[in-house]
């Protein structure tokens, strides 16, 4: 269980690291935007939604796993689980694609590879290795406007593949979505 919420957490990685400074005062090319996330492990699939607006510096998350509705929400640097249970999430490292420094190409081994259009968007292609938890995944990613619109994360015999799908951009969001709870 343990390796598959790192697996899940690795996986995760890009599509939390997009929400972040490009160097240009902007963290999509879009300001707002909504999305469905499909996350496929095999025998178990996970279908989320997102939606995130301000360039993507404030996201939100829903999801059903194992029967329970998880709400995340970002906002800047921070993290909260508001469902099951209202949290901060530990920050971890994330990779922003739109700024790479050669620090962080060392640190991943990160390697830029040829376009590739995916669902009729024009990606960049990466590969990069990240640890976490002891174990090390391999990832391949294609990103768009600094959006992950498919990612490939495997550790040994585990591969999670996770695609977003009805992606709109440029729409009106509530910014109440991203409200946290009173009793923070």
């Amino acid at each position: 269980m343990k390796r598959l919420l790192t697996l899940i957490a690795l996986a995760l990685l890009p599509v939390i690291g997009f929400a972040q400074d490009n160097g240009l005062g902007r963290l999509s090319e879009d300001e707002t935007g909504h999305y469905t996330m499909t996350m496929d492990m095999g025998p178990m699939k996970i279908v989320s939604e997102g939606w995130f607006i301000d360039y993507g510096a404030r996201s939100r998350t829903e999801m059903v796993v194992m029967g329970e509705k998880v709400v995340t929400i970002k906002i800047n640097d921070k993290m909260y689980m508001i469902s099951p249970q209202f949290r901060e999430v530990p920050s971890s490292q994330t990779v922003n694609f739109n700024n790479l420094t050669p620090d962080v190409i060392e640190q991943y081994d990160i390697k830029k590879l040829d376009k590739e259009t995916v669902d009729g968007y024009e990606c960049d292609v990466y590969t990069f290795q990240k640890t976490e938890n002891g174990i090390t995944a391999d990832a391949k990613v294609w990103i768009w406007h600094g959006l992950p619109i498919r990612t490939e994360v495997g550790a040994g015999d585990f591969t999670v593949v996770q695609t977003i799908s009805n992606l709109e951009v440029g729409i009106p969001i509530d910014p109440a979505l991203f409200e946290l709870p009173e009793n923070k």
